[in-house]
């Protein structure tokens, strides 16, 4: 796994602090930033193809396009939900608004940051747990890592934390469980940060964004999230809990549900006894 995430990382950051060295303007900035999306896709497939000496087949193409729209459509559902939530209870006011052009200069950039955290805690993290300890250990430990990672900032909180393994690493573990392809969870990821940020303006872990609609949160950090952002608000919990449960269940109906790796050469090993 440490081989994986190196494989991937090291070549996204390098061609990072080039870009930012030596790309400016919007233009140049946003097709930097798709450029790099398309690079981390490249990168996992080429270890996986390498290394792992196996197909991609959390790349695989058949349903990505119906599966990045659908994400993207939850995302921005799941978050819109949250707002409409905060704006009855009265800690949510529209106070104005910016050109629309914000919302479409924002894709890149969201786009980037969605394809390279899926692949790296989805994709190499998850599944690599996965495959050892089971489904349901991943998604507890890949989750915790996600929200343990967004402690760093000054904004950050240990509510915040928690917040963000729930409504991050959890739904966006199970959403990978089921088509066990990234595009579902880049999807959900691209839509949530989109909304959150470039339509919003509302602040994306911890760092303000200048998007279409200028937003006011007031109220307490435990029900507004704080600086931090609505990811940190105990109303967006539970609002990505209801997505959430309901992948769940498929996943266990249908049984996309994988034991740990003990148990499932126990599971082999068991004599079929047919009826006579």
């Amino acid at each position: 796994m440490m081989v994986a995430l190196a494989w991937v990382a090291l070549p996204a950051m390098l061609v990072s602090q080039l870009s930012q060295a030596y790309v400016s303007g919007p233009g140049g900035k946003a097709l930097s930033a798709l450029a790099m999306a398309v690079l981390i896709l490249y990168v996992f497939a080429r270890y996986v193809r390498v290394i792992e000496r196996r197909a991609p087949a959390e790349l695989a193409g058949r349903r990505a396009g119906a599966e990045l729209l659908g994400g993207a459509a939850l995302g921005a559902a799941v978050f819109a939900l949250a707002i409409g939530i905060l704006a009855a209870l009265g800690v949510f006011t529209i106070a104005g608004s910016r050109s629309p052009m914000l919302l479409l200069a924002a894709v890149p950039g969201a786009m980037m940051v969605a394809v390279f955290e899926e692949i790296m805690f989805r994709a190499i993290v998850f599944r690599g747990l996965e495959e050892s300890f089971g489904s349901w250990a991943a998604l507890a430990v890949s989750g915790s890592i996600f929200g343990l990672m967004h402690l760093g900032g000054a904004e950050s909180s240990f509510q915040a934390a928690i917040a963000v393994t729930v409504e991050a690493g959890l739904l966006l573990g199970v959403a990978y469980m089921v088509t066990r392809r990234v595009w579902l969870c880049i999807g959900i990821h691209f839509g949530w940060n989109l909304t959150q940020g470039a339509l919003f303006s509302l602040s994306v872990s911890g760092k303000a964004q200048e998007g279409v609609f200028i937003s006011q949160l007031t109220g307490a950090p435990w029900l507004t999230g704080g600086w931090f952002g609505v990811e940190a608000s105990l109303v967006a919990v539970f609002t990505c809990l209801v997505p959430c449960m309901v992948m769940g269940a498929y996943a266990y109906k249908t049984g996309k549900i994988r034991p740990p790796q003990g148990r499932r050469k126990e599971l082999v090993a068991i004599p079929v006894v047919e009826r006579a």
